[in-house]
């Protein structure tokens, strides 16, 4: 696509983009600026550019507002040009499986001091973000950008969308595109909201509670997960390890109704570092008050669990051969090391930073680079590609996986196995067989290949819509389990598809606050065409029956060693490792 900005004309290539959601497409335009492309209707485009060109100029830096707009063919506009800024997504702050070990919770509040800052001088210039929600904020180290500014709410222009998980339940059934709608007051809940996931790891109207069934039904009530009946997930971290001021601040918010500018010295209180491993902010730790205790062998009817290993830090990766061997990577004390504590490399992790386990050798990858090591020396460093500023890279047992250009190369031979979309494709491997996709408008163009050999088996999957908010792919033989979790219009959805040959043979899709087989689309194991998936009442096992995957067993005794958020891998004989960011336990039902 041929586009002119400035007077500069510029080539919008499929390779470029960045990301994609229901209304636009966004290009990197050089190394420091994007190209937002509307696919509206035309009237609908017309309306954005015109709410673009009333944007104001007094906005602080770290709003990545319009800097002028985008001429499409015949001079027509079609977008607007912004800052590039390749960050992340705030909503990892609340993954505890992406987070624990990574970034502390003192960390988190520099983040969102940040955020505060930008989100004052926004509403002092007179603009309301409205659609303040987990995947328009990113962060990179403390640095933060809001994005999707045109969608902001200002001088008379409403913002029409909003996530649901996030709007103010005062705005619920509201036509937010019929008028302005949104205040500041708004704006400092979605901030309080984002804030309390991503310390506490569960949204503040998380967990169940007996008689209300959904999130929004528990929000409009004012019901929060603070609350004594409601039962908590178990992967959620203990409210009372909040400063008693920042707990007391949660409370009146949503369970109180209390609104008003989130005060901003609740950010800069104190967090201390337990030896037991919990970070907390009262003067004493309220977890070694109550300490847990799992020994290392535990029976309880059916299932058995041995723990195999438990660390102060974290652990980045795991991974279990065809032969059953548990290989695993873990930090602690400024060093990745392997399983038998040799040492992989000085340095501690960094959200910027891959790990892959390739048989005794350990993979780090950074940008476009990829270093191959072992016993701390490295043997191998390789430049690879990017899918949307991200390392495309995979490792398995015999070799890794890189794009060169468009084509995905072996790194052991250097062997092409087939031409891929440049800086949109991202990959997988298992032992036997690999998986790859990029997208293009609602398609994702998939396909599965087999180590050593030449040439792709094209996959067909169902459309996407919306944005991709996160993915993942198990493989057990020649069956490939993939997962995407979206957001469409303010709405989340999940879904997993089991392929088998090319085809998607079964599939489920839902909200993941609804379905506890799509609460994560991560750590799922497959083994002999079922899903095996951890929930925090134990295991559950999901089949095809005819084109859906439907539960067929559970495992109740599994509950006092799983929770909603363990990974799981297929082990020998049927067993399997459950992992944690500090914890590999070993689970055998007889």
């Amino acid at each position: 696509m041929k586009v002119t900005y400035n007077g500069a004309r510029h080539t919008l290539r499929d390779k470029d983009l960045l990301g994609e959601g229901g209304e636009a497409r966004v290009y990197a335009m050089g190394r420091d600026l994007a190209a937002k492309i509307y696919t509206l209707a035309d009237t609908e485009r017309a309306e954005r550019i015109a709410r673009i060109t009333a944007f104001p100029s007094n906005l602080p830096a770290g709003v990545v507002a319009p800097l002028g707009i985008i001429e499409g063919a015949r001079e027509a506009p079609v977008g607007f040009a912004m800052e590039r800024f390749d960050g992340r997504a705030i909503r990892w702050l609340g993954r505890r499986a992406w987070r624990e070990g990574l970034l502390s919770r003192a960390s988190v509040c520099r983040v969102f001091t940040e955020l505060h800052t930008l989100l004052s001088a926004l509403h002092a210039a007179g603009v309301v973000v409205g659609d303040l929600n987990s995947g328009n904020v990113l962060f990179k180290d403390e640095d933060v950008r809001i994005i999707d500014a045109d969608s902001m709410q200002l001088a008379g222009w409403p913002c029409p969308v909003a996530d649901e998980r996030i709007l103010d339940p005062a705005l619920y059934g509201v036509d937010l595109a019929a008028a302005p709608a949104f205040s500041p007051d708004t704006d400092w809940y979605a901030f309080s909201t984002l804030l309390f996931e991503s310390l506490l790891y569960v949204h503040p109207y998380g967990g169940v509670k007996k008689g209300m069934k959904s999130l929004l039904e528990r929000a409009q009530a004012g019901h929060s997960v603070l609350r004594s009946d409601v039962k908590r997930p178990k992967a959620a971290a203990d409210p009372e390890l909040l400063p008693e001021a920042l707990l007391d601040w949660f409370e009146r918010v949503f369970d109180r109704g209390a609104r008003g500018a989130f005060p901003p010295d609740l950010l800069a209180l104190a967090w201390t570092a337990c030896a037991c491993g919990a970070e907390h902010g009262q003067s004493a730790c309220p977890a070694c008050a109550r300490p847990v205790k799992r020994a290392p062998a535990v029976r309880r009817g059916r299932a058995t669990a041995r723990r195999v290993t438990r660390v102060g830090g974290r652990i980045a990766a795991a991974r279990v051969s065809a032969e059953g061997e548990l290989s695993y990577l873990w930090e602690e004390g400024g060093a990745l090391r392997r399983e038998d504590s040799s040492l992989v490399i000085a340095g501690a992790l960094s959200p910027e930073l891959g790990v892959h386990i390739a048989g005794r050798h350990t993979w780090l990858t950074r940008g476009g680079e990829a270093l191959k090591l072992r016993d701390g020396q490295v043997s191998a460093r390789v430049r690879t590609g990017l899918c949307r500023g991200e390392t495309a890279f995979a490792a398995g047992a015999a070799s890794a996986y890189l794009l060169r250009g468009d084509w995905l190369i072996e790194e052991a031979n250097g062997q092409p196995l087939g031409q891929v979309l440049e800086g949109q494709t991202w990959i997988a491997v298992g032992d036997a067989l690999g998986f790859g996709a990029w997208r293009v408008g609602r398609l994702l163009m998939a396909f599965t290949f087999t180590p050593g050999r030449p040439g792709f088996t094209p996959v067909t999957l169902p459309p996407v819509d919306g944005r991709v908010l996160d993915r993942s792919v198990a493989f057990d033989g020649a069956d490939v389990l993939l997962g995407l979790e979206t957001e469409h219009q303010g709405r989340r959805r999940s879904a997993l598809h089991l392929i088998r040959g090319g085809a998607v043979v079964a599939s489920r899709e839902g909200e993941p606050d609804l379905d506890p087989a799509l609460h994560t689309v991560r750590g799922r194991a497959l083994r002999r065409g079922r899903v095996v998936l951890a929930t925090d009442d134990g295991l559950l096992v999901l089949a095809p029956r005819g084109d859906r995957l439907v539960d067929i067993a559970a495992f109740p005794d599994v509950e006092p060693f799983v929770d909603a958020e363990t990974a799981l891998l297929p082990g020998s004989g049927g067993s399997l490792f459950a992992v944690t960011p500090r914890e590999i336990t070993h689970i055998t039902l007889t």
